[in-house]
């Protein structure tokens, strides 16, 4: 999907509340460029074999992964990753694996995330959207 919007990365939790329709994020993923990473993919199809309905939820995922770029971690994002938890460990404000993977993911790509969770505001450097 290209656009002439600005590039973001998206959380698990904005690309949920789309795909369950709980908030109209359509109309700012057609504005925007979006990305999203191995790990918030992986997530996703969790959720979706999960889910009561898995046939249909993993037909609304594929659907969705036609939007937007599903982008690698490496190994900048590795170094971003482990300056991150250092960080966090350093303070006390460990947060969940995952959310250090998909911050260090964004901030390798130089990407704001759109994100809904609040712990996420405790990495320094990451730019955060809210849809």
């Amino acid at each position: 999907m290209t656009t002439v919007g600005r590039e973001v990365f998206l959380d698990t939790n904005i690309v949920v509340a789309h795909l369950r329709r709980k908030r109209d994020v359509a109309e700012q993923l057609k504005e925007h460029n979006c990305y999203i990473s191995r790990i918030v993919y992986g997530e996703l199809y969790a959720g979706a074999i999960k889910s009561i309905r898995p046939d249909t939820q993993l037909e609304k995922l594929s659907l969705f992964l036609e939007m937007i770029e599903v982008v690698e971690t490496d190994t900048v994002s590795g170094r971003i990753y482990g300056e991150i938890w250092a960080m966090l460990a350093s303070a006390g404000t460990m947060i969940p694996s995952n959310d250090i993977w998909i911050a260090a993911t964004a901030m390798a790509y130089k990407l704001p995330l759109v994100t809904e969770d609040l712990h996420l505001h405790r990495v320094s450097g990451l730019e955060i959207l809210e849809w």
